[in-house]
């Protein structure tokens, strides 16, 4: 994200708050919340992001539905990574972008076109190799992640 914020002079910063993945998507929505009123305390804000695995949409559908209203109530773009992180990012590379791979399946098929991929990489390691046509693709098929672009200034709306 920065570095598509880079390229086109946009400056923004980012608070990113690690939820310790999987478990109660309401308990992890709690969470962001709180994190962010806290930081919200520090500076303004321009936009409230969260980043859920859908797998545990199946696997919780009572806490994840309970999860969207108050995420949507507090102003809160949730982007809903199918199945789960690895699934989002495959669907940055160029003929995968409406790839659908199962749970538990996902790092194998991303690796498959990202070789080097490993399950954590810094977000410096991400810009290294993913460019402004790989978010841009992926937002293409990933309404909430548009809505995240469109909401920095990073995409217009014609």
């Amino acid at each position: 994200m920065q570095k598509l914020a880079d390229a086109q002079d946009k400056r923004f910063f980012m608070v990113t708050q690690n939820l310790r993945g999987g478990g109660n998507p309401f308990r992890l929505a709690n969470r962001a919340i709180e994190g962010f009123r806290r930081e919200q305390a520090k500076a303004a804000c321009v936009a409230k992001v969260i980043m859920l695995d859908a797998d545990l949409r199946g696997q919780m559908p009572d806490h994840a539905n309970r999860a969207e209203d108050l995420l949507r109530r507090e102003g809160f773009i949730a982007i809903w990574q199918r199945p789960d992180h690895e699934g989002l990012l495959l669907r940055h590379f160029e003929g995968h972008e409406r790839a659908d791979p199962p749970a538990g399946r996902a790092m194998e098929a991303l690796q498959a076109v990202w070789d080097g991929y490993r399950k954590n990489m810094s977000s410096s390691d991400l810009q290294k190799v993913l460019t402004h046509n790989h978010v841009l693709r992926a937002a293409g098929v990933e309404a909430p992640l548009m809505a995240l672009l469109i909401v920095l200034g990073l995409v217009r709306v014609p």
